[in-house]
């Protein structure tokens, strides 16, 4: 899909710098696709092959010759040949096929010399996100048992932070007031619906177990629907699941290690590149797992903004630490 976090089976739009090229890409129609599409197809010289997965690379030397990528839904393979490759695909997964140099998690505080760095390098990422989105209908809706749902979802009834409308996230959603809790114990929610704070998988390997953590949104999701609906059945009679998305959005890979490392240091002493080409003016955000209570949840504290100025970096030759929400 065009778009990856932005497009239309997640529904984020493009955030940091971005400039009239990008924003027209992200244009919407009605029915919450990219107009990217419609775009590229205008160009005499341009093909798209939509939902195809890289596998494989074949190599003459040191360079990539061609790619094969497999239909996902017919399972037909086509090798693509090219004198350039460009991998924006957020997985790195070129340079996985071809044998890149890569980083992943966080890394230690000696090896870049980062003063927040953790002592001992951490094998973590941010997480994959899940979104979904409820409506009122005009009768009643009824939900069945979700006696499969995720324990920490069954107590819990909060649906903050779900996609409004594709490019419009963290709409506030039904919450149960503190009184209606049924634990009191329960932690409550962030001050702020903030999107990502429906997340999991943090400690999990985001290539192989990437459908175990979406499972485990979706039983969170159900779940946390299902007790909305049991702990105020009046206020909540009409109330329906109007979508949950199948593929969740992606937070952190591996990313590729270039000629250059753009550190902490970098950001902290405001360091200019003559060959600056992009600007990022978002905050780097940390995503801590580990909620007291529930594991789909973003620690308290998560996401909030770094008081960092905006950070410049050279195309291809440097990589950011975590990403950028």
């Amino acid at each position: 899909m065009l778009g990856g976090n932005a497009s239309v089976e997640i529904g984020l739009t493009p955030r940091g710098e971005t400039g009239p090229l990008v924003k027209a890409l992200a244009e919407r129609s009605n029915d919450g696709d990219l107009a990217a599409l419609e775009l590229l197809r205008a160009e005499p010289t341009v093909s798209v092959f939509l939902e195809h997965q890289v596998f494989d690379v074949a190599r003459t030397g040191d360079r990539i010759a061609s790619v094969d990528a497999r239909d996902a839904r017919s399972g037909r393979e086509t090798r693509f040949h090219g004198g350039v490759f460009i991998d924006c695909t957020g997985t790195a997964i070129l340079g996985l096929l071809a044998g890149v140099e890569t980083m992943f998690g966080y890394e230690s505080r000696a090896e870049f010399n980062e003063p927040l760095a953790p002592e001992e390098r951490i094998e973590s990422h941010h997480g994959n996100t899940l979104f979904f989105r409820t409506r009122e209908a005009d009768q009643p809706i009824d939900f069945p048992d979700v006696p499969w749902a995720v324990d920490v979802a069954k107590n819990y009834a909060d649906l903050g932070g779900q996609l409004q409308r594709p490019g419009v996230d963290n709409a506030p959603g039904p919450v149960a007031g503190p009184a209606r809790v049924p634990d009191p114990s329960i932690r409550r929610r962030m001050l702020k619906p903030l999107t990502h704070f429906w997340e999991y998988g943090h400690d999990l390997d985001p290539y192989t177990d990437a459908e175990h953590i979406r499972d485990h949104l979706l039983r969170a999701i159900y779940g946390t629907f299902s007790n909305v609906k049991a702990l105020e059945p009046e206020t909540y009679a009409n109330l329906a699941l109007d979508w949950v998305a199948h593929v969740p959005a992606q937070g952190e890979f591996r990313r590729y290690k270039g000629a250059y490392v753009l550190t902490e240091n970098d950001i902290r002493g405001h360091k200019r590149f003559e060959d600056t080409v992009a600007w990022n003016s978002g905050a780097f955000c940390l995503h801590y797992p580990g909620h007291e209570t529930y594991d789909f949840r973003l620690r308290t504290g998560s996401g909030t903004p770094a008081t960092t100025p905006p950070s410049r970096c050279r195309s291809a030759a440097c990589t950011q630490p975590a990403s950028t929400t």
